[in-house]
């Protein structure tokens, strides 16, 4: 397997790149422009890993690339920045280029907004900005594409919350209703969608924070549906792997 972090508009902070790279087996990286100047700083971190890069808006009018195309395990893969496709209307003109090119894969950046999408046989890999991420309640986000032979697997990560939900052990904690439990719980849900993908059937937010104005212990329950139980060893590999704490099964109690 073939793990390629994908990461764009850093803007000159690229503080948090090492700590991925510590923290996952990663064989290659992709930046999608905007900043030019700090693909040698990446370059000085990654500690040989082969570095593919692509000059945006916000970089010289005359620096190349604009556009790259290349292969990956066989997987072909089109990328550029996007701001000349006009990405922040949609990914049509994208898509439009990368089967023109039969790419089986797109990437762009430029909206500062993360975006994986699946549209006309092509998969669409946007990893927000590194640096100063416009989606609500983020400050940062990133990608790891993952290709075995034909298989693929999109990764989307973001930086942690200022404020982290929770309550300490042999704790009782009780807050007012908060919005953000919504949001939490999107994000959560659309990182375990690229995790698990066609193994789920549903995905659910319950207990107390999935109910608007009541008082509620700070903590996102979350309840997911699985296709075949006798995947469950499989999923659970998958899920520990990405950090998270397997608890084992919940016994049942006799009175």
């Amino acid at each position: 397997m073939k793990n390629i972090l994908i990461i764009s508009d850093t803007h000159g902070d690229i503080n948090g790149v090492s700590e991925i790279l510590n923290n996952n087996k990663i064989d290659y990286i992709i930046h999608l422009g905007d900043n030019y100047a700090d693909i040698d700083n990446i370059k000085a971190l990654s500690k040989g890993i082969p570095i593919w890069y692509i000059c945006g808006n916000h970089d010289l009018e005359w620096l190349e690339p604009k556009e790259i195309l290349f292969k990956i395990n066989g997987i072909k893969i089109y990328a550029t920045h996007g701001h000349k496709l006009d990405i922040k209307l949609g990914y049509d003109e994208l898509i439009s280029i990368g089967k023109s090119n039969e790419a089986q894969i797109v990437l762009c950046g430029h909206s500062h907004i993360q975006k994986c999408i699946y549209k006309d046989g092509i998969l669409v890999i946007n990893p927000g900005s590194f640096s100063e991420s416009r989606d609500k309640n983020i400050s940062g986000s990133y990608c790891i594409l993952q290709i075995e032979k034909s298989n693929i697997n999109v990764i989307c990560r973001w930086n942690e919350y200022e404020e982290i939900l929770g309550v300490e052990i042999n704790t009782v904690k009780l807050e007012e209703y908060n919005p953000k439990y919504k949001e939490l719980f999107i994000q959560e849900k659309n990182n375990l969608i690229n995790l698990l993908n066609d193994k789920i059937i549903q995905i659910e937010h319950v207990g107390s924070t999935s109910m608007p104005g009541i008082v509620s212990k700070p903590i996102i329950d979350i309840v997911v549906a699985i296709k075949d139980l006798s995947q469950i060893k499989e999923i659970e590999n998958i899920l520990v792997k990405e950090g998270y704490i397997y608890r084992g099964p919940i016994e049942s109690q006799n009175d």
